[in-house]
């Protein structure tokens, strides 16, 4: 009888709790094996390997041969297997493109979000351009902390049928212990 929970919608819910919701899963994860073995089992399920290249093209829509199709198809393969393999396929040349895989399911899970920017850097001697930069959830957030609005909560923007349209990123984790710069947000 005198448990009388609020009715609200998803963002009254959980965006006022979410910095401690998100404190507790990783305290959570880093200290005890059940949780991390939930984690553990899950991104094993669902990620595996990772996502790897299959390519098929439509040989006859675009007028090849199927010789031509067939070369076009393993250069792609080939070309694709040497950017997912390196490093330098993140932008913080950290993970190949198959721990990026994992670790975006590990921190959506922990999280409850994870955000990929994709990012054009150019490398010595490297043939690609494309990288993929790993943002944790945290530093989407309003920018200069602003307080929700019908429109923008939690550092997501929704146009008024309510599908999200941006996020707005600060340029480093809100929470860091020595700041390295000013704070700045990027609407993406």
């Amino acid at each position: 009888a005198n448990w009388r929970p609020g009715v609200r919608d998803a963002n009254g819910d959980t965006v006022a709790d979410l910095r401690e919701l998100r404190a507790r899963s990783r305290d959570l994860v880093r200290n005890s094996p059940i949780a991390s073995g939930a984690i553990d089992t899950q991104v094993t399920h669902v990620v595996g390997s990772g996502l790897s290249l299959q390519s098929r093209s439509e040989a006859e829509l675009l007028g090849l041969t199927p010789e031509l199709a067939n070369a076009w198809q393993t250069q792609t393969e080939r070309r694709f297997r040497l950017w997912a393999s390196s490093t330098w396929c993140d932008a913080a040349d950290e993970q190949d493109f198959y721990e990026l895989q994992d670790l975006a399911l590990r921190t959506r899970l922990e999280s409850g979000d994870a955000f990929v920017v994709l990012a054009s850097l150019r490398r010595p001697g490297w043939p690609f351009t494309l990288a993929l930069q790993l943002v944790e959830a945290d530093r989407a957030c309003n920018p200069n902390f602003q307080a929700d609005t019908a429109t923008l909560a939690a550092g997501i923007e929704r146009n008024e049928s309510g599908a999200a349209v941006a996020v707005h990123l600060c340029n480093q984790h809100p929470g860091a212990l020595v700041g390295t710069r000013k704070l700045q947000w990027q609407r993406i």
